[in-house]
Order: C-alpha cells, then sequence, then structure tokens
C-alpha cells in the first residue's frame, strides 16, 4: 500500500480528531432529547409549505411557487444518531425507530398523495429525516416504488435530498428507470438531488459544522450525478458557529460562487435558528455567540453579482417542518418587513424588494457593530477557545480537544 505524503496524513489526522471531539459535544448535547415523545404517527408523512421561486427549464411553471414539502418518517439520520452537525434539527423530525419498514412508507406515500393536487402542485420535495438515498432510511427496493407513485399520480418535478456518501450509479439509475416516457425532458430527468453544502471550505466544515463530509466528495458526487444529466441544489449555511458576521458572509459568497461551477440549479442559504440539542443552541444559551440578524442574509444578497444572485434564495426565516425555539430575526419594528422583503424576493427574484427594506435604527446598529468587529485573533485560536470552553461545560476531558496547532495545520492545509 502508498503511504499518504506527510501533509496529508496531518490534515486527516487533523480532521479525525476534531471529528471525535465533535462528535463527543453533539452526543452529550443530545441526551438532553433522551425524554422525546418518540410515539409518532408512522403511516402519515410530515407536510408543510414553502413560497419559492422556479426558474429551471425543466420545472412546469416559471415564478412564484407554493413548495409542498414531503418529511418521510424514517429513522434518524445516521449521522446525526452518531454524531450530527451543529446546527441540524432535523432528528426531531424522525419516527424514533431503530429502523424503517417499507410497507409504512408506501402507507405514508399515499397519504401524502391525497392531500396534493398535483394539478396544482406538480412540483415537489419528497425526502427522508436525513438522506433519502440512505438504505437504512428508505430501503434500496422501495425507493423506485414511491418515485414510480409520485410519477403515476401527476406529479412533474421531485425533489429529494441526501449526504453525498449515499449517492451510487446504481441508485441513479434506479431513480431514473421509473421516469415514466412522457415526462422526460430534453433537459435532463424531472427530478433533482439536494445537498447540504453548507461551507466550501473543508476547515469551517469540520470544525465548525462537523459535517462529516469534504469538498473532494461534494464535488466528486455532482460529478456523477450531473453526468447523468440530473439537477442539482445546494444548501449554504448562514450563521456558522464560531465566525464573525462578515467572516460568515465572505465563507457563504465563496460557497455560492463554489457551487454554482459544479452546477447547481438552486442555492437555497439556510439561516442558523435555535433548535433543541444542537451545538449553536448552545452557544447562544450561554451567550458564547449571538443568534445571526438577518441582515446577513440582506447584506448578502446585496454583494452578490446579479448572476449568482438570481441562483438564491434565503431560507430558514418562517417556515420549517419542526419549528425552532427561536428564528433569527432584526428588531421588533422591522422583523416582519424584512421577512416579508426576503419572502418577496424568494418568490420574485426582484431585487428591488431587497432595496426597498426600511434603514432601520437596528441595520445601523447591526453594521457599527457585529458588522464591524474584527476579530484579533485567527480563526484556529477562537476555535480552540470555544473548544475548551465547551469541554468544561459538559465535562469532557481537556486532552480530546484537538490543539491550536493541529487546528492551525487544518486551517492552512484548508486555504491552500
Amino acid at each position: 500500500m502508498t503511504s499518504l505524503p506527510n501533509k496529508n496524513r496531518g490534515a486527516t489526522s487533523g480532521h479525525a480528531q476534531v471529528q471525535r471531539f465533535l462528535s463527543e459535544v453533539m452526543r452529550r448535547l443530545r441526551e438532553e432529547l433522551s425524554s422525546r415523545d418518540s410515539s409518532r404517527d408512522i403511516r402519515r408523512a410530515d407536510l408543510y409549505f414553502e413560497e419559492v421561486r422556479l426558474h429551471h427549464p425543466m420545472d412546469a411553471a416559471q415564478g412564484p411557487y407554493l413548495m409542498p414539502l414531503i418529511t418521510l418518517r424514517t429513522t434518524p439520520c445516521g449521522w446525526a444518531a452518531a454524531s450530527g452537525c451543529t446546527m441540524c434539527g432535523y432528528h426531531l423530525g424522525s419516527s424514533g425507530a431503530h429502523s424503517t419498514r417499507d410497507e409504512d412508507l408506501l402507507e405514508q406515500t399515499r397519504w401524502a398523495i391525497r392531500q396534493l393536487d398535483p394539478a396544482l402542485h406538480h412540483t415537489l420535495v419528497f425526502t427522508s429525516n436525513g438522506s433519502f438515498l440512505d438504505p437504512s432510511e428508505v430501503s434500496d427496493t422501495v425507493r423506485p416504488e414511491l418515485m414510480r407513485m409520485l410519477y403515476d399520480a401527476g406529479f412533474r418535478f421531485i425533489v429529494v435530498e441526501t449526504r453525498p456518501v449515499f449517492v451510487t450509479p446504481a441508485r441513479l439509475e434506479a431513480l431514473i428507470g421509473v421516469v415514466p416516457d412522457g415526462v422526460r425532458a430534453t433537459e435532463g430527468h424531472p427530478f433533482s438531488i439536494s445537498f447540504g453544502i453548507e461551507s466550501a471550505s473543508d476547515f469551517i466544515l469540520a470544525a465548525c459544522i462537523n459535517k462529516g463530509v469534504r469538498i473532494a466528495e461534494l464535488a466528486g458526487k455532482a460529478a456523477l450525478i450531473r453526468d447523468r444529466n440530473i439537477p442539482i441544489d445546494g444548501y449554504v449555511l448562514l450563521g456558522k458557529p464560531f465566525l464573525s458576521a462578515r467572516e460568515d458572509v465572505d465563507d457563504a459568497l465563496e460557497t455560492i460562487r463554489w457551487a454554482s461551477e459544479l452546477g447547481t440549479d438552486y442555492l437555497f442559504v439556510m439561516m442558523t435558528n435555535r433548535v433543541a440539542g444542537s451545538l449553536t443552541n448552545h452557544l447562544f444559551a450561554r451567550s458564547c455567540q449571538a443568534l445571526p440578524s438577518l441582515w446577513r442574509a440582506v447584506h448578502l444578497l446585496e454583494m452578490l453579482p446579479a448572476p449568482l444572485r438570481r441562483l438564491v434564495q434565503i431560507k430558514g426565516i418562517s417556515h420549517a417542518p419542526y419549528p425552532p425555539m427561536e428564528y433569527a430575526s432584526t428588531c421588533p419594528s422591522c422583523h416582519d418587513r424584512v421577512v416579508q422583503g426576503l419572502n418577496f424576493w424568494n418568490q420574485t427574484g426582484d431585487f428591488e424588494h431587497i432595496r426597498a427594506l426600511p434603514v432601520c435604527i437596528c441595520r445601523k446598529r447591526f453594521e457599527a457593530g457585529e458588522w464591524a468587529e474584527c476579530p484579533n485573533r485567527p480563526l484556529p485560536h477562537r476555535i480552540h477557545e470555544h473548544y475548551l470552553r465547551l469541554a468544561a461545560d459538559l465535562g469532557l476531558d481537556p486532552d480530546a480537544v484537538p490543539s491550536r496547532t493541529t487546528l492551525n495545520a487544518m486551517w492552512r492545509e484548508a486555504r491552500s
């Protein structure tokens, strides 16, 4: 076996140390949810709606659209069960069961079909509580059958979400195989794969989000999907832990640029909210970090060049399958106007809705305060201090905290 170069060995070792530490942090935080009710009706899916804008040539209609989001009640996301992303709340919607039965998913899909008129809701999100392509959540046997049921009912375009590790040629071909001939389009297949990209920085993915994915894997899986003429959507996180407001927005800008080069058709910028059992909630509760202001999203849209801006919609501001403890906000005087302006942008793509937002005193405070903040220490040093505080808060061995040297090496490697 060929040895890896020293640089790669060191980077891999650093990522492993950080993942072990943050995984233990997340397990401790999730213990707070041990009393959560898991006696949920597993014969029904979760269904809610979001205002979006459709612009892809394969979309049955263009412009404002009320998108149904169907989430199957499955076994919890495997990554959340073993570790978990630092801001995620998808685990709150799981069935609580250790396995998911095919017959339950078939019945959930029948229930969802009964709730929706495909003539009105031709496009929908249809996914699970983690990864639709994960066979422990949705078996490889039943997955194509669920998609076939939706197409047979008259739905035209289906969006599914997954972690990249579960994308394989066989699973993609199985989904392609159930598309009716009359629904196929020359631009591609009438379903898309959505990834939680979050950041295009391997350091931030590991040290801030605990994503368990590196950008090379994301890029490789995206190429596998694109090679089969399947559209791709992505989620970008805004409100990443440990970063200053400007660092956070700058990272989102770079991530949007990177994701557009992958060929993504839609990019949904997700605002971090207060979610039970998350690291971000722990940081907010202890005043180690503030809930991000919605003015971050406004600044992001203002800073994006128009060709990239058109790909972006701002989400996590007013809807969620399981509402968070607290949404990102502004101040009571302008909150409703800002949310309305962002939602109008999402639906129309008309930037005048952003330009017309009120010049509230809270925006001036944001710009003079957190937006103007210029940290006087490198990000790895600040993260190391947060890690030490987390170890103390949660009773973890301080020797398990990745060293500042390790974090520095990861940071340099990600920026090279």
